[in-house]
């Protein structure tokens, strides 16, 4: 029992951890199931600014999927699409359909939101295209913002990055 609370330990110092229960012969376990940043884009406003980023953490069946803004600015808008390449909404031109994207919000000039996306039923290496609308109150700049990636085929900067699940592996 020791040898595992010590790997958990050493879990939560490497990692960050999230803690369940789990009822077994009339008792409950603690146990800490890990959370591991797999990975993390930039979050472009207007083109060419870095706004803050966006990253991925895969948790048990989850990805969970996390908007962070940096230098004053802030997330009035989410929009969000994570799955197969072939089912993401785009127009004729190749441009993404932002208002058909599964996760979207409206948010109250906030620093930080996250999705959290269920990876049942979805591919093995995923699609994912992170949309914002970020404000900057110093600088007075309301932009559009996209996780940095791929450019979408169409005449828009839109971009889209990939996702494997293989790629977020506990480290022991």
């Amino acid at each position: 029992m020791k040898n595992i609370y010590f790997s958990c330990l050493m879990l939560l110092l490497l990692a960050g951890c999230t803690e369940e229960s789990i009822e077994t012969d009339n008792e409950v376990l603690n146990l800490r199931t890990s959370v591991v940043d797999c990975l993390e884009v930039d979050l472009i406003a207007g083109q060419n600014e870095v706004a803050g980023t966006v990253s991925l953490a895969k948790v048990g069946n989850s990805v969970h999927v996390t908007y962070s803004t940096t230098n004053d600015w802030k997330i009035t808008e989410t929009h969000l699409f994570v799955g197969d390449c072939g089912d993401m909404p785009v127009n004729n031109g190749g441009n993404p359909k932002v208002g058909k994207f599964p996760f979207k919000g409206s948010h109250n000039s906030v620093d930080e939101y996250t999705y959290i996306v269920s990876l049942a039923g979805l591919p093995e290496c995923l699609c994912v295209a992170a949309h914002a609308v970020v404000e900057n109150d110093t600088t007075n700049a309301n932009e559009t913002a996209w996780g940095e990636g791929t450019d979408f085929p169409g005449n828009s900067w839109a971009m889209y990055f990939d996702f494997c699940q293989d790629d977020c592996v506990i480290p022991f």
